[in-house]
């Protein structure tokens, strides 16, 4: 699990491709397993627990070092963790990033389920907002 100096060098890491680690979900809840090239962490997978008994797994590579299976083997250390603490392993993919669901397949996952995710975007004068002056009764 990465700790002290690692966490300088996991920084690093998330700033090669910020829109990328982002939709990774790798956060400060979660615990996170590197391996090193050349000195720099370049490959991470980690999960958070969720609902107390689901390991909610994410991982991310740099660009720079993809599809040569480290992606792949520090999830597999992820999965052994999550496992090792009693949690169910769950990985999650969006439909289009097919890098990510080759590599779920290839350390085992199969496809289960479906779901959605909808951002709704209100106009700033659709949520009244009610202030404490306006909360008083007999207003």
């Amino acid at each position: 699990m990465l700790a002290g100096d690692s966490l300088t060098s996991l920084g690093a890491l998330r700033d090669v491709a910020p829109a990328e680690w982002e939709e990774a979900g790798i956060g400060p809840d979660s615990r996170v397993f590197g391996l090193r090239e050349e000195g720099q962490i370049v490959a991470v997978a980690g999960y958070e627990r969720w609902s107390g008994a689901i390991a909610q797994l994410q991982v991310f590579c740099h660009p720079g070092y993809r599809r040569r299976g480290l992606a792949a083997e520090s999830l597999k250390t992820a999965i052994s963790h999550a496992l090792a603490d009693n949690l169910l392993p769950q990985y999650r993919a969006r439909d289009g990033n097919a890098g990510s669901l080759a590599l779920a397949k290839r350390v085992g996952f199969v496809a289960y389920g479906w779901m959605a995710t909808v951002l709704v975007r209100l106009p700033s004068n659709a949520v009244q907002r009610i202030g404490a002056r306006d909360a008083r009764p007999g207003r």
